[in-house]
């Protein structure tokens, strides 16, 4: 499958389709892996999504005899391994997006890491009323958020941070390149 021309051939679709129905879900799926993107608008030259996940189904691993101790502590210390080096990965190529991404957060237990955007940008403060919080002070902060599950998805979102608040999932706007430039980065992450 040639993921960016499936993009390509769906965002063309969507943009066609005006008004767009609210979080229209892209899927696409091939070899064992599914890419779902929620997107909220699509025009010629940019798309907003709510969010992006890609799924890889990974097979458990079968043996006759189970692991000793010590040979699930060397798999679970490889397998921390293996998920940081991904998530180092993504930090390094996802430096296309609005602010760098770093990672914030392995959690080697639960088999989760976490990278944010190192200085998130600050909210617009021309937010529509409709969207907008209700505060009266500073404008927040926008910074995008990935997660990724060694158990086999990553999903990337973008949130908002009023002071004071609760953060909220708001919208993505990017450029289609940049766009096609995320799925594939992170359709092109294994994480075994």
């Amino acid at each position: 499958m040639d993921l960016i021309l499936e993009l390509t051939k769906r965002l063309d679709q969507l943009a066609a389709q005006q008004p767009l129905p609210q979080d229209s879900h892209v899927q696409l799926q091939d070899a064992g892996r599914q890419l779902d993107c929620v997107i909220v608008a699509a025009e010629q030259l940019a798309c907003s999504l709510r969010e992006v996940t890609v799924e890889e189904y990974i097979a458990p691993t079968s043996g006759v005899a189970g692991p000793s101790a010590s040979g699930a502590a060397g798999a679970s210390a490889s397998a921390a391994q293996r998920l940081r080096q991904v998530c180092d990965d993504l930090a390094r190529r996802l430096c296309y997006l609005n602010e760098p991404i770093s990672v914030i957060e392995i959690d080697k237990v639960g088999g989760v890491g976490q990278l944010r955007s190192v200085a998130p940008s600050p909210a617009a403060s021309g937010v529509p009323a409709a969207t907008a919080p209700s505060s009266t002070g500073p404008p927040g902060n926008r910074y995008f958020e990935v997660v990724v599950n060694q158990a086999g998805s990553i999903n990337v979102r973008r949130y908002e941070k009023q002071p004071g608040l609760p953060r909220q999932l708001i919208p993505a706007t990017l450029t289609r390149e940049i766009f096609l430039q995320l799925a594939t980065d992170l359709w092109n992450t294994r994480l075994v």
